[in-house]
């Protein structure tokens, strides 16, 4: 009996170890046909054969994927011995002349990918700050917010300053290398490979400690061994950071949990603000003021306009101030209200209105920022109720601090125009200096206050405040220096911003990011870039601009939130207008093609021969089709409709169009082959329900996390109840059939979009605004991203693994060979030698070298 691919792999393998080698080169002989290509390997691996010409580029992709029973074409099924047949043209058809005797078949086996630097790392130059604080040592610690698709969904993370202004480490989200035994209490993904990442609490704001996403702005508290506590704000059942249950939340100043737990005392049960903490001299009692209480239980308020800012569409609910300090211990179940009444405002002595923050001095008297009777109330402790001492009368104090040794009080004044007040003490009431700090056009929103902090074991004491980042330093009667950290910050080397969208302009070698700077990969010199025309599109905002690099060579570009529509540009970036096209608005540079809005992100391309391919959301709603579902059309190089719903859909959650020299389609489409809702590989980590006992309120992401790549044939398919083809299901469990998929590969993530028939079961509606960004390398072979379990993963055409690359690791993890460090991968780029990861919360690129376990090369004669 002739033995099995399978039994042969593994004989292949006890013979020749664990590494894959040639057991026959490379070599190309010229036939009546073109050029003959032979080679054998050692065992089951992945492949990738390419004709370079004399500089080392690549002029032919002939095919890459993995040796088995179902290999891309044209690899031999069940074969170690391979056999391919060039037929002497380019990639785009052209037939390659005058390079005889300098080109060459490049034949490499086993995709490695290895880590090889990182772009934009500086995590010094930090988000929104929310909330600040002093450490016995004098190192500042601030937590910050960045990586918002549209507003409130932002991610939070926990850094350390020195007192010199030099970055130290980030505690949250937690080192990658700290002992299991340090984060208990937390939950953990387990990767098949034996890694672990940390479980996504939060889905719309990415965060892996429960509470810790686009966090209200508050006041944190250190204490001398070693903790780090702020009121934490549990995201509801319902899309985008809402008001929900506020607890403490403690962990370690080494980025590990505490002994007793990660949640502690109950602050409110329904709020939308953190809260402004503070510790009594002996660090046992803590107090806390600013909670704001819910009026009703979290819904959807995409309907309505936020009485603070005037913003359309905040998804904030209507909350009203608590008119009281908190007080509570380390251990208590809730706090309880300590000075006022926490429903009825006043303006007398035991009486508060509005109060927002709070702070102790060494004698343990508690001071009050009573914002609505515009003082600084102060309060004698001991016993069940506070007894009151004084006040400083003081205009809209937002935050307050008082001096350990010397009793002055600092506060933070103002509504629009903020500046830092000295008062002398509360004995004396007298006013020392005024610095005034920022100007605002607007009042500050309940959940964006400015912050402060008091460093005063220096002499001259340094007063912090969040806006702009930086300190005020104390000079006895009058203000000294201040230091802007933020412009120091942006004069030196900046960030990268949070990556949603990158595309590679592969002749040119410019990698374009975020549809704002592009950089030249060899070089790394980045530049802002404007498209011309100036102020060509008033209705488009950032979030809806997506641009994208097609193999064409043109620039394409989507726009729109109500109007969307697909623009083409040159390579010089010179408008290339569609012939068919519309113009759009007067000062556009017409010929756009124009439809229906799609929202955000990557969804839209151009093939080699310059046809464009466009996803549409189906708005109005149509019989038989969910809310907001989607459909892809196909465009002729001229702008006129080739194609339309060459993919038809009944459900949103189609994402980043990509289409090979083939015709074939890729699509990120929210749908799970068969009936389970995780990808292999979760299951029994990550409760396959809407609910989940472990995560605080019960809500479980996981399922709108996940998605699946599908490829189409040219002739594209349907995604619909009952049309046949392969079972899939969405959402929470809705069935749903794939029509025309050649196949489809699980465990893409982020990807949102899912939604339901209200009143049906499975009913869940999630925005459609975060959307991948993959990319199909030369070869066809897709890039994608696998977020919620911080990796890379690659198919080939035929919907074979390739390989998977990434691990875990915050902005101090350090990428070496196959360790790369990723914390929210967002969106691929690829090129031939080098894959670039936009590592949306790191707020970086990684640079990532495609190696290979072993590669030869044959040269082809004449």
């Amino acid at each position: 009996m002739p033995m099995t691919w399978i039994a042969a792999a593994l004989a292949a393998v006890a013979a020749t170890g664990a590494d894959v080698g040639f057991t026959r080169s490379p070599t190309a002989e010229h036939g009546p046909d073109g050029v003959r290509i032979r080679f054998a390997v050692s065992r089951a691996t992945d492949v990738a054969v390419a004709i370079e010409d004399g500089t080392g580029r690549v002029v032919r992709h002939l095919v890459a994927g993995v040796l088995g029973p179902n290999p891309p074409k044209p690899l031999t099924p069940d074969a170690f011995e391979q056999s391919i047949l060039w037929d002497g043209t380019d990639d785009l058809g052209e037939r390659v002349v005058g390079a005889a005797g300098r080109l060459r078949v490049r034949v490499s086996l086993g995709l490695r990918p290895r880590f090889k630097r990182f772009v934009g790392h500086t995590p010094r130059d930090l988000g929104g700050v929310r909330g600040m604080v002093v450490g016995p040592k004098g190192n500042i610690y601030i937590i910050h917010s960045f990586g918002s698709q549209h507003p409130l969904d932002g991610s939070a993370s926990i850094v350390v300053l020195s007192r010199g202004c030099r970055y130290v480490r980030t505690i949250a989200p937690f080192p990658a290398d700290i002992p299991d035994a340090r984060l208990a209490g937390l939950k953990f993904i387990r990767r098949r490979d034996g890694t672990k990442v940390p479980y996504v609490y939060q889905s719309e704001t990415r965060s892996f400690l429960p509470g810790l996403g686009d966090l209200p702005s508050q006041t944190p508290i250190v204490t001398t061994d070693g903790r780090f506590a702020f009121v934490g704000v549990q995201e509801g059942p319902r899309p985008f950071a809402q008001p929900g249950e506020a607890r403490l939340t403690v962990i370690r100043t080494d980025g590990g949990t505490a002994p007793g737990g990660l949640l502690r005392t109950l602050v409110h049960p329904l709020t939308d603000t953190g809260a402004g903490l503070a510790l009594s001299p002996d660090e046992k009692t803590i107090y806390a003021a600013g909670v704001r209480a819910g009026t009703h239980p979290a819904g959807p308020s995409h309907n309505f306009t936020c009485e603070y800012c005037d913003h359309p569409g905040n998804v904030w609910d209507h909350t009203i101030p608590v008119h009281c300090v908190f007080r509570l211990a380390w251990g208590d179940p809730q706090a309880k209200a300590y000075i006022g009444n926490p429903a009825k405002a006043g303006d007398d002595p035991k009486h508060l209105n509005h109060p927002i923050d709070v702070a102790t001095d060494r004698d343990g008297n508690v001071y009050v920022a009573d914002l609505g009777n515009n003082r600084i109330a102060v309060f004698k402790p001991g016993g069940r109720f506070a007894e009151p001492i004084g006040q400083i009368e003081v205009r809209a104090p937002q935050r307050v601090r008082v001096h350990r040794t010397t009793g002055a009080v600092y506060v933070l004044a103002g509504r629009k125009e903020l500046s830092v007040v000295k008062f002398e003490s509360v004995q004396t009431g007298r006013e020392v200096w005024r610095r005034k700090v920022y100007r605002s056009r607007r009042a500050f929103i309940p959940i964006r206050r400015p912050a402060m902090a008091l460093d005063d074991r220096i002499d001259p004491a340094r007063v912090w405040i969040s806006r702009p980042l930086g300190y005020v330093e104390d000079r006895g009667d009058t203000p000294g220096a201040r230091r802007d950290l933020w412009a120091e910050n942006r004069a030196g080397p900046r960030a990268m911003a949070s990556v949603m969208e990158m595309s590679l302009d592969r002749p040119r070698g410019l990698l374009y990011v975020n549809n704002r700077m592009r950089y030249d990969v060899t070089t790394w010199k980045g530049e802002s870039f404007k498209l011309p025309g100036g102020r060509m599109w008033p209705n488009s905002t950032p979030a809806s601009a997506a641009g994208r690099f097609a193999p064409d060579g043109n620039y394409y570009l989507m726009l729109g939130t109500t109007r969307a529509r697909v623009l083409r540009f040159g390579p010089d970036l010179k408008p290339k207008p569609f012939a068919a096209g519309r113009d759009i608005e007067k000062n556009a540079p017409g010929g756009a093609i124009a439809g229906p809005a799609r929202d955000h992100g990557q969804g839209h391309t151009a093939d080699a021969r310059g046809n464009v391919y466009a996803l549409w959301k189906k708005f109005p709603s149509t019989p038989g089709n969910h809310y907001r579902a989607y459909c892809l059309n196909k465009y002729g190089p001229d702008g006129r409709l080739l194609k339309e719903r060459l993919v038809d859909a009944s459900i949103p959650g189609l994402h980043a169009v990509r289409v090979d020299r083939e015709g074939n389609i890729y699509l990120t489409v929210t749908v799970r082959r068969g009936k389970s809702l995780l990808p292999p590989g979760l299951e029994g980590q990550a409760p396959d329900a809407p609910t989940d006992p472990d995560a605080v309120n019960g809500v479980n992401m996981y399922p709108m996390m996940y998605g699946s790549i599908v490829k189409f044939g040219p002739a594209g398919g349907e995604i619909r109840e009952g049309v046949g083809g392969i079972r899939c299901n969405y959402g929470v469990g809705r069935a749903i059939d794939v029509r025309g998929a050649e196949w489809i590969a699980p465990g893409a993530s982020v990807v949102t979009g899912f939604s339901s028939p209200k009143g049906r079961p499975g009913t869940v509606i999630s925005c459609v605004c975060e959307t991948p960004c993959p990319d199909l390398d030369g070869f066809a072979r897709v890039f994608y991203t696998d977020a919620a379990r911080a990796r890379v993963r690659v198919v080939d055409t035929a919907g074979n693994t390739v390989t998977a690359f990434g691990t875990y690791g915050n902005a101090d993890a350090v990428g070496r060979g196959a360790t790369i460090p990723l914390w929210w991968p967002q969106a691929v780029a690829v090129g031939d030698r080098e894959a670039y990861v936009g590592d949306r919360l790191n707020r970086r690129i990684v640079v990532v070298s495609l190696d290979y376990a072993a590669t030869e090369t044959a040269r082809i004669g004449q």
